[in-house]
C-alpha cells in the first residue's frame, strides 16, 4: 500500500474504525462498508446507543439512562488523516462505502473534508455516508451536495435535549437542500406527531422521511418497529429497522 504524505494537521478524534460490516440503517441498509466513528457530541440523548463517544463526566452520566461514565483517554485517540485513511484501507481494501458517524461527526468537519478529498484523490470510487443530528451546520462539506449520502437524525423531545440545543434551523434547511434523508428515532407513539409536525414545518418530501425504532435488542427493535409500521405506511414515509442489532445485538465494532 502506498503511503500518503500529508501534514499532521488536521487530526480527527476517532472513537473506532471497523469493518468490513454492513450498513445497518436507512437507504443504504445492507451495503458492505467500513465504519468510522468519531468521538465527541454536542447533545446528550438519554437513549443514545453510543454513550462511549460522549459520556465522560458525572453530569453527562446522569443524563444517560445507563448512568455509566467512560474514560475518554481509553475511548478516543487523535489520528492524522493518513492514519485514518490507512486504517480504513486495512478494513476495506477495495474502494467502497465509508460510513462516518459519531457522536456528532460535523463537529470535526474540517478534518472530514481533508479525509474525503484525500481518498477521492486516490480513487474516485470511494463513497461516503455521513450521519448527523442536524444540530451542527455542515460548513464546507455542504459544497459536495449529493456526492455524499447525508442522513440527518433530528432529535425529538423524548431524547432529553433542550429544543434550542437539538434544533438548528439553518443547518437542517441546508442539509435538506443538498438531498439529505431524515431519520427519526422513535421511542414512543407520541414521537410520530413530532415527526409529522417537523416534516410539515420544513416541507420535507415524504420519501425522504425514515422512521427507525429505538432499541438495542432484537425484541425491542421488532416490537417498536411494528408500532412504527402503520404510521409509516399512512404518512407515506419509509421504515428502517436496525439490521446491525438484528444480526449482532448490541455488540461494538460490528
Amino acid at each position: 500500500m502506498s503511503s500518503l504524505r500529508v501534514t499532521s494537521e488536521p487530526r480527527l478524534l476517532v472513537n473506532e474504525i471497523f469493518g468490513p460490516t454492513f450498513q445497518g440503517e436507512g437507504r443504504q441498509t445492507g451495503q458492505r462498508c467500513a465504519f468510522l466513528r468519531l468521538g465527541g457530541c454536542n447533545l446528550h440523548c438519554s437513549w443514545c446507543d453510543t454513550p462511549y463517544t460522549w459520556v465522560y463526566t458525572d453530569r453527562q452520566a446522569a443524563l444517560h439512562r445507563a448512568g455509566v461514565k467512560y474514560d475518554p483517554k481509553t475511548e478516543n485517540r487523535k489520528m492524522t488523516i493518513e492514519e485514518v485513511w490507512e486504517a480504513l484501507y486495512d478494513v476495506l481494501p477495495k474502494p467502497g462505502l465509508v460510513v462516518i458517524s459519531g457522536g456528532e461527526p460535523l463537529l470535526q468537519w474540517q478534518g472530514l473534508q481533508e479525509l474525503v478529498l484525500r481518498m477521492w484523490e486516490l480513487n474516485s470510487r470511494w463513497n461516503f455516508a455521513i450521519e448527523t443530528s442536524g444540530s451542527v451546520h455542515p460548513q464546507g462539506l455542504a459544497e459536495w451536495g449529493t456526492s455524499i449520502q447525508w442522513t440527518v437524525s433530528p432529535k425529538l423531545s423524548g431524547s432529553g435535549n433542550e429544543f434550542e440545543l437539538r434544533h438548528n434551523e439553518e443547518a437542517i434547511l441546508t442539509l435538506m437542500d443538498i438531498g439529505a434523508d431524515f431519520k427519526f428515532v422513535v421511542t414512543d407513539p407520541q414521537d410520530l406527531l413530532e415527526v409529522r409536525d417537523f416534516a410539515a414545518h420544513i416541507r420535507l418530501p415524504e420519501d425522504r422521511v425514515w422512521l427507525m425504532p429505538e432499541g438495542t435488542t432484537v425484541n425491542a427493535v421488532l416490537e417498536n418497529g411494528r408500532r412504527c409500521a402503520d404510521a409509516a405506511l399512512s404518512y407515506g414515509w419509509n421504515l428502517t429497522l436496525r439490521q446491525h442489532v438484528l444480526l449482532f445485538g448490541d455488540e461494538r465494532g460490528k
